[in-house]
């Protein structure tokens, strides 16, 4: 699979869990790892194509620089943060098909299995999970980004060490 095109985005992305991005545009980082994307692309050779639209850029992560808040295996990542923050609770977006967040994206966490394929269904640009590649996979762009209309789940943030085990578990092939 060609690795996905790196989408553009102007809004800063926060958190322990984001490392550098090099690039001659890239904002400078803090000891926290503030990273901030300026208004364009990065230096990705592909200057003017126009996707300076808003849409969500990859992240870059550092899964063996973060501090997990639990073992990096899909039935971690399902049941206490997919299911626990996304599908129970709070506003139940991912509960059941007919749910708000479902009918919107197509996400769903009723059950195990059927998340799991729906997460790594090939979306393209918009795929949730790229197995291998954490940086540009939805779910930790939406879980990472500081733009409280963009993360997810919507009114909260997730703990920096929950952020860190999905990464992982993406980085480590995203195994069932």
């Amino acid at each position: 699979m060609p690795a996905p095109r790196r989408r553009c985005y102007s809004a800063p992305v926060f958190g322990p869990v984001l490392a550098a991005r090099r690039s001659r545009r890239a904002g400078s980082v803090s000891a926290l790892g503030l990273v901030t994307l300026v208004a364009g692309c990065p230096d990705d050779g592909d200057e003017g194509d126009g996707d300076d639209d808003g849409s969500l850029a990859c992240v870059d992560v550092d899964p063996d620089g973060c501090a997990e808040l639990y073992p990096p295996s899909w039935d971690r990542v399902y049941t206490d943060t997919l299911v626990n923050k996304c599908a129970t609770g709070g506003l139940s977006c991912h509960g059941s098909a007919d749910a708000e967040g479902a009918a919107l994206g197509g996400l769903f966490f009723a059950e195990p299995s059927a998340a799991h394929a729906l997460l790594l269904e090939d979306r393209g640009e918009e795929s949730y999970v790229i197995p291998g590649d954490p940086d540009c996979s939805l779910l930790v762009i939406r879980l990472a980004t500081d733009d409280p209309i963009r993360r997810m789940p919507p009114g909260s943030t997730l703990q920096d060490g929950e952020i860190c085990s999905v990464a992982k578990w993406i980085a480590q092939g995203a195994m069932p």
